[in-house]
C-alpha cells in the first residue's frame, strides 16, 4: 500500500496511460487532417499509419534515451521521407494552424481519449481539497498544448491543475531532470515537496533522480518499483 510522503505539497502527473487512455479511432482522421492541410494527397492511409507508428516508436525512444524533445517536425519529416513525399515541411505558423485544428477535431466525442478511471475527476478534486498543487508533465510527440488543452478542458482536468508542461515548449523531454525542475518552478514547490506519478519506468520513475518522490501508476502491479493500482491511493485513508 502506498503511503504519501509527509513533505509532499504538489503532485505531478504524466498524461498518457496515467490520466488518459489513448483512442486509436483518432489515428487516421488525425493523419488525414494533417495531410489535407498540407495539400498532400494520401494514396494509401494504411501505409501512412504504419509509418506514423514507426516514427512514434523511434522518437519516443530517442526522447527517453537522450532527454531531448522530438516533436512535430522530426516526426513529420520521418513520415515524408519514408513515403517519399516531395513537400517542404510546414513553417511555424502552419504548424500552429494544424495543431489548433487537431485540437478541435480531437474534441469530437468519437475521438476523445477516455479517463483512465471513471472517478478520476473526483479524485483530483479531493487532492485539491487536501491542499495539493497539481501539475501535468507530458512528453509532447505530435500533440502539443494547442491540441491537448481543449481536450483536457472538455474532460474537466485542465481547471483542476495549477501548471501544465508539454516538453515541446522547452525542447527537453522526460527523463531529463530539467523538465521536472521547469514544472516545479511553475508549481512553486521545492524538489523534495513533489511527487511524480506516471506509467513509464524510464521517463517517469526517473523523476527520483532529479530529487522528486516518484511512484508508478500500475493497476496490475509492477515489480521493483513503488506503485499504486488506483489514483484513489493518493488520497490516503
Amino acid at each position: 500500500m502506498f503511503t504519501m510522503p509527509t513533505d509532499v505539497r504538489a503532485i505531478s502527473f504524466d498524461i498518457w496511460k496515467t490520466l488518459l487512455n489513448g483512442n486509436t479511432a483518432f489515428t487516421r482522421p488525425r493523419l488525414e487532417l494533417i495531410f489535407r492541410m498540407l495539400g498532400v494527397q494520401i494514396v494509401d492511409i494504411e501505409a501512412v499509419v504504419a509509418v506514423y507508428k514507426r516514427s512514434n516508436a523511434k522518437y519516443d525512444g530517442l526522447m527517453e534515451e537522450t532527454g531531448h524533445d522530438f516533436g512535430f517536425f522530426p516526426r513529420l519529416a520521418y513520415i515524408f521521407a519514408e513515403l517519399k513525399i516531395q513537400r517542404n515541411l510546414p513553417n511555424d505558423s502552419e504548424v500552429v494552424e494544424i495543431q489548433q485544428a487537431l485540437g478541435q477535431l480531437r474534441c469530437n466525442p468519437e475521438y476523445m481519449p477516455p479517463l483512465i478511471e471513471p472517478d478520476l475527476l473526483r479524485t483530483l478534486e479531493l487532492l485539491k481539497i487536501q491542499g495539493y498543487r497539481l501539475g501535468l508533465l507530458s512528453n509532447t510527440g505530435l500533440d502539443d498544448q494547442l491540441v491537448m488543452e481543449p481536450v483536457l478542458r472538455k474532460l474537466g482536468i485542465w481547471d483542476l491543475v495549477d501548471a501544465a508542461v508539454f516538453t515541446s515548449e522547452i525542447g527537453i523531454a522526460k527523463p531529463g531532470p530539467e523538465t521536472f525542475m521547469y514544472e516545479l518552478d511553475k508549481l512553486g514547490v521545492q524538489v523534495h515537496q513533489a511527487l511524480h506519478v506516471g506509467d513509464n519506468t524510464n521517463a517517469d520513475y526517473r523523476a527520483h533522480e532529479a530529487g522528486l518522490h516518484a511512484v508508478m501508476y500500475a493497476p496490475k502491479g509492477i515489480e521493483g518499483y513503488p506503485f499504486i493500482r488506483s489514483m484513489k491511493e493518493l488520497l490516503g485513508k
